[in-house]
């Protein structure tokens, strides 16, 4: 009588070509990344082949962790306490998502897509998006109806040439033509992409009333700049509130914290390449340190893609909000002659139990 033959262990499993896909369709990418880990043969099955493990990654489910920092405003999510509420500049707050599609909201592990970043399979619920309408923004990543612009850099022509070999057919258009709406990405690359644009800002470009703080703008460090220029000759001494309040308004284009009131005559002339943002020009410095000509190009700092020229940023066709101007649950609120807003307020998409529907029951 020949005796049972051992049930297979999970090493033996992995190693099978033709039931690891299989396997992969029941995990997170993470999971499986995780059961790679545990020791060398399933690292050397999973992980071995590069090209091997993107093709299973293809098959992962989304693992929820986008919708959970939704719910819970991690980030890139916030909660904002002024939105929806009345205040000076009502126009300078968005609105947040209505509780009852966000409390909800299930993960739809099946129906995942690759992340345009790192390829990883996220959700509709789970991909990074706005999901309630801001204020002032557009489908434009780069300049919003204020003309407030975000998400650019420039480069030097060796910098500039070196980025377009990397994304040399990437992509189908060759300029950006990126949707924040659109655009499929996942939390995390989404705080990896706003890290950068926070320090390429803070460290390479310079608003205008600091430009008479400069050196010659070639090799020039604008971030250091930035981090002294609330401790140059003839400041006065601020107390704590006052560096408080100061750092506050530092996020402000409108504000001007450099002690001078007008422009050294020897930088009248842009210590660098120079785009307006709202009302004021911003110079903009190589990563490497070099100084910029007109001529340099604009790139995206999310695809990394060049830009259209700033004067047709406003001719691409990406006026209109469909995301919210089409949801009956995001009413267009329409003010009166008087400036007021209709009231009660507009009927929304969805029927809660209880509601006046104003349909009678045959």
């Amino acid at each position: 009588m020949d005796e049972p033959s051992s049930r297979p262990s999970l090493t033996d499993l992995i190693s099978s070509y033709a039931i690891l896909p299989t396997l992969a369709t029941w995990v997170s990418t993470v999971d499986l990344y995780h059961l790679a880990l545990t020791n060398r043969t399933h690292y050397s099955h999973i992980l071995g082949s590069p090209t091997l493990f993107k093709k299973l990654r293809r098959l992962c489910l989304c693992d929820g962790h986008g919708l959970v920092k939704r719910q819970n405003f991690q980030r890139p999510y916030y909660s904002d306490p002024k939105a929806g509420k009345p205040t000076i500049n009502p126009h300078l707050y968005g609105d947040e998502e209505i509780e009852v599609k966000l409390y909800n909201a299930k993960c739809d592990e099946g129906g995942a897509l690759p992340c345009v970043k790192c390829g990883i399979n996220v959700c509709e619920e789970c991909r990074y998006y706005l999901r309630a309408r801001p204020s002032y923004k557009t489908r434009r990543p780069h300049v919003d109806s204020a003309r407030q612009i975000s998400n650019i850099m420039c480069l030097c022509p060796e910098c500039d040439s070196a980025v377009e070999e990397e994304v040399k057919g990437q992509f189908l258009n060759e300029l950006c033509d990126c949707d924040p709406w659109v655009r499929w990405i996942c939390t995390r690359c989404k705080i990896e992409e706003s890290d950068f644009d926070t320090e390429y800002c803070k460290k390479h470009t310079l608003k205008e009333f600091y430009w008479d703080d400069l050196g010659t703008g070639e090799n020039e460090d604008p971030g250091r700049r930035n981090r002294e220029r609330r401790t140059t000759k003839g400041a006065r001494k601020r107390d704590s509130n006052d560096l408080n309040e100061e750092d506050s308004a530092s996020d402000d284009l409108g504000s001007d914290d450099s002690g001078s009131d007008e422009l050294s005559s020897d930088h009248l002339g842009r210590p660098s390449i120079t785009i307006i943002d709202h009302a004021f020009e911003v110079a903009f410095w190589c990563t490497c340190g070099k100084a910029l000509e007109d001529d340099n190009p604009i790139r995206c700092t999310w695809c990394r893609r060049r830009h259209l020229p700033e004067d047709d940023w406003y001719k691409d066709g990406r006026d209109g909000m469909p995301f919210f101007d089409n949801d009956p649950d995001y009413p267009r609120w329409i003010s009166d002659g008087n400036g007021h807003y209709p009231n009660p307020y507009p009927k929304l998409g969805y029927v809660r139990e209880g509601d006046d529907t104003g349909e009678t029951s045959i």
